[in-house]
């Protein structure tokens, strides 16, 4: 039987990335101050420098604010893509989704790698997927949705979501 569901979320800002933010505004300013510090000897320099530098930022904090992630089943695989900036496409992951232990909602199952594609930390629709690869447990948190569930759950009917 074949199935296609896709679902997108948006990654809320953490620490790191507004301190990024902050960091890059930080620098902006700086630089804008360096080349107005110049304006008198080259004045058509300065302004291509300040469009440059108001470009440059701009690209920087869309890059670290705008991030998508992207969550593709196709029959039984398992896509993971994280779009940043609404222009550049990563694929990031693809699984094929029997090779899944088990998925639950418990995120405290200890593994020996954890990954992590959700919109935040505090967010009611994380799920962990499990799989072993080469004597190593993996953990794969996600936000999913009904949808994605039922999916899932018509390769692995006897996972412990419900």
């Amino acid at each position: 039987m074949d199935s296609f569901v896709e679902y997108m979320i948006k990654k809320k800002p953490d620490t790191k990335a507004i301190s990024l933010t902050i960091l890059t505004i930080v620098i902006a300013l700086f630089l804008f101050c360096i080349v107005f510090a110049y304006w008198e000897i080259m004045r058509y320099v300065s302004l291509v420098a300040w469009a440059v530098i108001l470009w440059g930022s701009y690209s920087v904090i869309s890059s670290i604010l705008e991030i998508e992630y992207e969550f593709i089943i196709t029959n039984n695989c398992l896509d993971i893509d994280k779009i940043v900036a609404k222009k550049k496409r990563i694929r990031l992951r693809s699984f094929d989704i029997k090779n899944f232990d088990k998925i639950t909602q418990n995120l405290e199952e200890p593994s020996d790698i954890t990954e992590f594609y959700g919109s935040s930390h505090k967010s009611q629709n994380l799920y962990a997927l499990t799989y072993t690869d080469a004597g190593k447990k993996h953990k794969i948190i996600m936000e999913i949705n009904d949808d994605m569930k039922k999916a899932i759950l018509k390769v692995l009917p006897g996972s412990e979501i419900r």
